[in-house]
């Protein structure tokens, strides 16, 4: 049977969700704490002992076993049906993810057996927390002046801009969805990429006012700095694509010939590709904290045989090993246990504002999109 070029693309779109879980799921338990086992505090020796390697074999296993069979489903995604189609380009990911949390928990409790002691000794920061973004103001500006810069032009070429434009393209670029001319339709993506890249910034700002450092000075502070400020750079690099991408979608109202081809797929999906290549690379490179920056100290700590250092949380707070949530904790950030980055105390009031902080600017997105897709049934209606 013959497939279309929109068929076929579907297949490499579901098949970049799939493996990018899968990549995650087997890099994730290399790049944490060499004292954090699943999230849970071990010596630093476990990893490599008889116990921590089978416990790593087997999770490695189910790993590779729960992506082949949630690859099956990617047979639906060529379906004529419209939800068997996409339900088969969604299934797969959604399988892994889930999957993955089972088999993540079932490694953990293998683990707590061989919980350690963390050390009772704590650093405390004596000089007031400088919150330093790369780049200055100047860069983190960048995506919003691209976006406002887009505006201002659709803006002053409104008159060149089709009674009916295309809002949405299938994945072999060919325009399926339209609209009427109107405010919403025309600046609708510029405005969807300010709330994200907005959201982006302050959501980092408030993660490095907030987060209790784990070393407050020595080689493992400086480490840990290069590791946030690459971070830092990992996130300003997403706002500037989330610009250029969205700036993209807006501009394609000027093309002459609204109903032509769009090739941009798979240069996106090659740059999508790219852009989570470099931040795997990232992030093994570093590891979690920036110990991997440091892995021949690292390696003489582990066979000193004092106690670990941990992450100064209590093991008893961590549900499942990845909500934190402690009353007795002020800090509204701490290190994530199992992967890369930080996450919040759930037990602070401050992190209701922060959720809803992101609610709102989610829904607020959620709602420019919709009000484009009622200008777009408007504008079929009308045609």
């Amino acid at each position: 049977m013959n497939m279309t070029p929109s068929e076929w693309a579907m297949i490499p779109a579901a098949l970049f969700s799939w493996g990018t879980v899968a990549a995650a799921a087997l890099i994730t338990p290399r790049i944490s704490r060499p004292d954090m086992f699943f999230a849970v505090t071990v010596h630093p020796s476990f990893r490599g002992s008889l116990a921590g390697r089978g416990i790593q074999r087997s999770y490695d296993r189910s790993v590779v076993a729960l992506a082949l069979i949630s690859l099956l489903p990617v047979a639906f995604a060529r379906s004529r049906i419209p939800w068997l189609g996409l339900a088969g380009m969604l299934a797969p990911m959604a399988v892994e993810t889930a999957g993955w949390i089972g088999v993540f928990v079932a490694a953990r409790k293998r683990t707590l057996p061989h919980r350690a002691e963390p050390s009772a000794e704590r650093e405390a920061e004596l000089l007031p927390r400088r919150v330093s973004l790369p780049g200055g103001w100047l860069a983190q500006a960048g995506p919003f002046l691209i976006l406002g810069i887009v505006c201002l032009w659709l803006g002053l070429r409104w008159d060149g801009i089709p009674a009916r434009m295309p809002i949405h393209w299938n994945l072999a670029g060919n325009p399926d969805g339209w609209s009427a001319k109107n405010p919403i339709a025309v600046f609708g993506s510029a405005i969807i990429g300010l709330l994200i890249c907005s959201m982006l910034l302050v959501l980092w700002r408030s993660t490095m006012a907030g987060v209790r450092r784990i070393h407050g000075a020595g080689p493992e502070a400086i480490r840990s700095a290069r590791f946030t400020r690459a971070m830092a750079l990992f996130i300003l690099g997403i706002e500037y694509w989330i610009a250029l991408l969205m700036s993209l979608i807006g501009l394609a109202a000027l093309r002459p010939d609204p109903t032509a081809t769009l090739p941009a797929f798979w240069p996106i999906l090659a740059a999508q590709t790219l852009l989570v290549a470099s931040i795997f690379a990232i992030a093994y490179r570093t590891g979690q904290g920036g110990w991997r920056l440091g892995m021949a100290s690292t390696a003489e700590s582990a066979e000193g045989g004092g106690p670990p250092v941990g992450d100064r949380t209590p093991d008893a707070c961590w549900k499942l090993g990845m909500i934190y949530f402690n009353r007795d904790d002020p800090a509204l950030f701490v290190e994530k246990r199992f992967g890369v980055g930080w996450t919040m105390n759930m037990a602070n009031p401050k992190a209701g504002l922060v959720l809803g902080g992101i609610l709102l600017i989610a829904a607020a997105s959620i709602a420019v999109s919709i009000l484009i897709v009622k200008g777009g049934v408007s504008a079929g209606s009308q045609h």
